[in-house]
């Protein structure tokens, strides 16, 4: 999946700081590709535990990561 320029410097950024620290939050307004971005970190790990409040975005994430 390609990201935008802006969502690929989010995602940058939340890695080089996983290294200096175990919890790292990303904020993002509505529309900005926030399961996207989760999507490409989530990614780059061997396994993750995705949790959501609404059955609408389980369909969303799945999208997002192609399966």
């Amino acid at each position: 999946m390609k990201l935008r320029d802006y969502q690929e410097d989010a995602v940058r950024s939340v890695l080089e700081r996983f290294g200096a620290n175990d919890r790292v939050l990303l904020i993002s307004p509505t529309g900005a590709g926030k399961t996207r971005m989760a999507a490409a970190i989530a990614g780059r790990f061997g396994s993750t535990l995705w949790v959501v409040d609404r059955l609408a975005l389980i369909d969303q994430t799945l999208a997002a990561l192609g399966t």
